[in-house]
């Protein structure tokens, strides 16, 4: 069981790095619940180490909040409003306008030659 708990951390600690962020904090949390529920089966009263288990919840519930706060953070940056057109027909691509691009390169390449 440990086994598995560990390949899902590292399952959802690399979809936690790769582009689509927010699945890999969801299954983060997800997991984080299953620890919860683990330990909490874990907690009676004729567990000899039942102290240990008591501070590992804790453990468990402090990195749940610190995910939550992350996948919070996460979604607020990439989130966009549905039905919102992003207008970009205003720009050119070119930081100094169409313009100032003109015969840069001419130029570049008559400094480099002389």
């Amino acid at each position: 069981m440990v086994r598995s708990y560990g390949l899902r951390e590292i399952g959802s600690g690399m979809m936690t790095l790769s582009v689509d962020k927010e699945v890999g904090l969801a299954s983060r949390l997800a997991g984080d619940g299953l620890d919860i529920v683990t330990l909490g089966s874990a907690l009676h009263s004729d567990n000899p180490k039942r102290d240990n288990v008591a501070i590992a919840l804790v453990m468990v519930a402090g990195v749940t909040l610190l995910d939550l706060l992350a996948m919070g953070a996460t979604t607020g940056r990439h989130m966009r409003h549905r039905g919102d057109i992003r207008d970009f027909s205003d720009r050119s691509g070119f930081p100094k306008g169409i313009p100032a691009s003109r015969g840069l390169a001419r130029e570049k390449a008559k400094a480099l030659a002389g």
